[in-house]
């Protein structure tokens, strides 16, 4: 006669979440399940999901650690059974007080403490009541993929407001260093102010609408997330962005003094290189640590450089438009002059970028 045996009910976890647990991995993200179940219970649904699950720390040891040794014991925390509130909550509170950013998933009342404390209070939306008031997001489908999901696009919104920035602080770099560099060297109105508000208007556009829409980089979710004190814009940064800027601005400067022709003329070539720079400085900033050419194609934002430079070329061609800018063509030397002054920060840009460096053009 056999052995019986008692009947074993288990939830299967979602296809999905294994890949999701990868991605937290790559993109340097600690995960630690803390959990009421028994070890063998929890060590189960982890090794199921990908992760470590050799070791399995009870709440009962959490109990017997100081915070000194919470603190070095949490990098390697994989698994915390048998937890009750208390224990989830000060592993929230030694996270932080490392200095890291804490998100904390939860469903139950007893998550409500550990879900006030953290700086990202994840709820699933088929939890309590509680839980979900003491969120800050609510998951509908209660998918940890969904979360991770959040967090991809989360990182491009964040690297694209950054390119943003960074564009429009070089473009002004080189729009003010010019008028400011020429103001001072004896050029009493180095730019007409229709010719500013035109190339104002430009740069607004682009970093308003071009930028948002730039898909994520190759290798995003591989990088290890960015220090919660960090700025968007880094002193190095900074001084890579006046580097740029600079050179745009005392190109143009250089373009004034030295080519001795008629003011309006000249000035309409200063301010043709700094339009054309501009424009190629805002596709060649798609990236600051990427080659662009391997980039797949932003369109909005190549037709829009197309366009600024195709209306600049157009102008001195049209009489009312001609008028009102003081434009006069340019000859075939001038425009080469026009296109090493705006492709010379971008050259420059991508070798450093293959080289592995985070560079502005």
């Amino acid at each position: 006669m056999g052995t019986a045996r008692d009947p074993v009910f288990a939830d299967r976890l979602r296809d999905e979440v294994g890949e999701a647990m990868q991605m937290a991995r790559e993109a340097g993200i600690q995960t630690i399940v803390v959990t009421g179940d028994h070890p063998r219970t929890a060590a189960s649904v982890a090794r199921a999901a990908g992760m470590e699950a050799d070791r399995v720390v009870t709440g009962t040891e959490l109990d017997g650690w100081d915070d000194a040794r919470l603190s070095a014991e949490l990098p390697a925390l994989r698994i915390v059974a048998r937890a009750v509130p208390e224990q989830k909550l000060r592993l929230v509170q030694a996270a932080r007080a490392a200095g890291r950013t804490v998100a904390v998933t939860g469903d139950g009342v007893n998550d409500a403490p550990a879900l006030h404390r953290a700086d990202v209070a994840v709820a699933m939306g088929s939890g309590t009541q509680v839980a979900r008031e003491a969120a800050d997001l609510v998951l509908g489908d209660d998918s940890f993929a969904t979360l991770m999901g959040g967090l991809r696009e989360g990182r491009r919104m964040v690297e694209n407001v950054r390119k943003g920035l960074v564009f429009l602080v070089s473009t002004h770099v080189a729009l003010l260093g010019f008028i400011l560099v020429a103001t001072l060297a004896g050029h009493g109105q180095p730019l007409l102010p229709l010719q500013i508000l035109w190339l104002e208007l430009f740069i607004d556009l682009t970093a308003s609408i071009a930028f948002e829409r730039e898909a994520e980089e190759p290798g995003a979710m591989r990088r290890p997330p960015r220090p919660r004190d960090e700025p968007l814009l880094t002193n190095v940064l900074l001084g890579r962005i006046a580097l740029a800027g600079g050179f745009t601005a005392l190109a143009a400067l250089a373009v004034v003094e030295l080519r001795g022709a008629a003011p309006d003329h000249v000035r309409w070539l200063a301010y043709s290189a700094l339009v054309v720079a501009q424009s190629v400085r805002a596709y060649s900033n798609r990236s600051l640590g990427t080659s662009v050419l391997g980039l797949g194609p932003n369109w909005f934002l190549a037709l829009t450089c197309v366009a600024v430079v195709a209306v600049q070329v157009a102008i001195p061609y049209l009489p009312p438009l001609a008028d009102a800018f003081r434009a006069s063509p340019l000859d075939a030397t001038e425009w080469a002059v026009v296109a090493a002054i705006a492709l010379l920060p971008a050259a420059v840009a991508e070798v450093m970028r293959r080289f592995g460096r985070t560079w502005v053009a």
